[in-house]
């Protein structure tokens, strides 16, 4: 765990603290070279031969070890840091190592100056193979530690049922400390049994390691799924409206899970992540999620689908939009018009057929870039939908189907208030079927799309193609058909609305429909997820 939690701080460029981890953690030191500076060793001992030997062990070199104790080492009164040989071998070495001290005289039930004997500290590192030699060797398997552990409970965190004899009394009795390091352990093992046993025993479930790793970030990142979840059930991931626990500014339970990678199991980083997602909101940090999930080199597919992206760009419309229904704003209008090249006549205020040619040529290479925008907008509310089981999401977006419609948005969301963002929505009427989309500026509109666009298939298989745009106190509108373009303009003042009309004949709209014409065919059968967008898997009909 140490070295993964390294690897997160080298990701997010954080520098780490020099607190060791919890005792139930993997060890620190690589070797025991903190024994060659200042090893406790016996009167008599020679001191070169008893960091020898100290070395050979904690590197599990018999022939070596051998060499010493030709040179005239005695094994049994070496101490390597307030442990002797077989402690060292228990927790280094291989059970040849402690066959060899064993006939060497070395004490096999020595407790360190923390009450644990040798047999103790290779069950708490894991060391499976070893406790078993020990026992074999005929170590105690009796005492208990300074801070409650038993050999029993040790070998259950281990993965060992039945080893060591059982407590006395009616059930284990455990210090909050020693229950909060069970639960990390066994959280890292994957032992749902031990972290049962470490709860009912007043485990605290938010319990942290000295580098600050909450449990349910221990089993994340050793893509622990199933503990993950048993550690939502119990309030581990905090109230859903509350940030995820984090070490340090950046490191959590999703940042953990992503570089895990679910210990090489797909089906394990998939489970984790819809388990934290299903608890929390974490929405806002989605763009640094995606962030990392790409340097640690998950797929495309995972990381839109976890972490949508959190915006859109604004639609880049630079046209004098809020302005009222009179001759100055269509100045103005028209002056911004000409800027860009489009609008070649008088500026004086008045709407006619140059004013809405250059609007028509203004607007034309936006209305792909919304539909497009538009329609990854769905996708991304629906992914949303799927992943979270959520209709909507704060700050982010919603999806919702309905009898003859599918509807998504993704409109930023400063606290109640509603910001920029495009929609999509998919319609079926008897046989016509349109593909609405737009935007939405606040700036500009309260409740209505800035834009809005439509697509649509008549009875015949004919397209048809409507874009709106709010200006000027009205709507410009532009109608296209196979044979036909045409120009509106709806203005509103004290009379009631002004229609101006353009025709202009044999402009045939192109045969080839804008992108997402597709979606069009999806729309049957109705209230089903799997046929909206780019969904992969059926979903249960139903409505938010």
């Amino acid at each position: 765990m140490l070295a993964a939690g390294t690897a997160i701080a080298a990701l997010v460029q954080q520098s780490t603290s020099e607190a060791a981890m919890t005792r139930l953690a993997f060890p620190l030191a690589v070797t025991l070279a903190l024994i060659g500076a200042a090893p406790a060793i016996a009167q008599d001992e020679p001191p070169l031969l008893a960091r020898q030997a100290c070395f050979a062990v904690s590197t599990d070199q018999l022939e070596d070890l051998d060499e010493v104790v030709v040179e005239g080492a005695k094994l049994p009164s070496v101490m390597c840091g307030g442990q002797n040989l077989v402690t060292i071998a228990a927790t280094r070495g291989s059970p040849a190592m402690l066959d060899y001290l064993a006939e060497a005289g070395v004490d096999l039930n020595l407790k360190d100056g923390e009450g644990y004997t040798p047999v103790m500290r290779a069950l708490e590192q894991g060391r499976v193979d070893n406790a078993l030699k020990l026992r074999d060797l005929g170590a105690s398997l009796e005492g208990v530690t300074d801070d409650g552990y038993t050999v029993r409970v040790l070998a259950e965190v281990a993965g060992l049922d039945d080893f060591g004899p059982e407590p006395p009394g009616q059930g284990i009795q455990l210090s909050p400390e020693a229950a909060n390091d069970i639960l990390l352990k066994a959280a890292e093992l994957g032992d749902t049994q031990s972290v049962r046993l470490a709860l009912e025993s007043g485990a605290d479930v938010s319990a942290k390691a000295s580098n600050g790793w909450t449990p349910v970030m221990v089993a994340a990142l050793a893509g622990r799924a199933d503990i993950v979840a048993l550690l939502a059930e119990r309030g581990a991931l905090g109230p859903s409206d509350e940030p995820l626990d984090k070490v340090g500014d950046h490191v959590d339970a999703i940042v953990a899970a992503l570089v895990g990678k679910g210990n090489g199991d797909p089906a394990a980083i998939d489970a984790i992540l819809t388990t934290i997602i299903r608890h929390k909101d974490v929405s806002a940090d989605n763009d640094y999620y995606r962030a990392v999930a790409a340097r640690q080199g998950h797929y495309l597919e995972l990381i839109d689908h976890y972490f949508p992206a959190s915006d859109l760009p604004p639609l880049e419309l630079d046209l004098p939009l809020i302005t009222a229904n009179d001759r100055d704003s269509w100045a103005k209008v028209q002056r911004a018009l000409a800027d860009k090249g489009l609008y070649q006549g008088t500026i004086d205020g008045t709407p006619g057929l140059g004013t809405f040619s250059a609007l028509v040529g203004y607007l034309a290479p936006f209305e792909e870039l919304l539909l497009r925008r538009s329609i990854t907008a769905m996708q991304r509310t629906q992914n949303l939908r799927r992943a979270t089981g959520s209709a909507s999401s704060r700050g982010y977006g919603s999806f919702r189907l309905r009898d003859d419609e599918a509807f998504g948005q993704i409109r930023m969301k400063a606290g109640n208030a509603i910001g920029a963002g495009y929609f999509g929505r998919l319609n079926r009427f008897s046989t016509k079927r349109t593909l609405q989309f737009g935007y939405f500026d606040p700036t500009t509109t309260a409740d209505a799309p800035v834009i809005e666009g439509q697509q649509g298939l008549a009875e015949d298989d004919t397209i048809m193609r409507r874009l709106e745009l709010k200006i000027a106190g009205g709507e410009f509108v532009i109608i296209r058909e196979p044979e036909t373009t045409q120009a509106m303009l709806f203005s509103y003042d004290g009379a009631g609305p002004k229609i101006f009309r353009w025709k202009e004949i044999n402009e045939p709209l192109s045969e080839v429909p804008l992108p997402g014409a597709n979606l069009m065919d999806k729309v049957e059968p109705l209230g089903s997820y799997s046929i909206i967008l780019n969904a992969t898997e059926p979903e249960p009909d139903g409505n938010p």
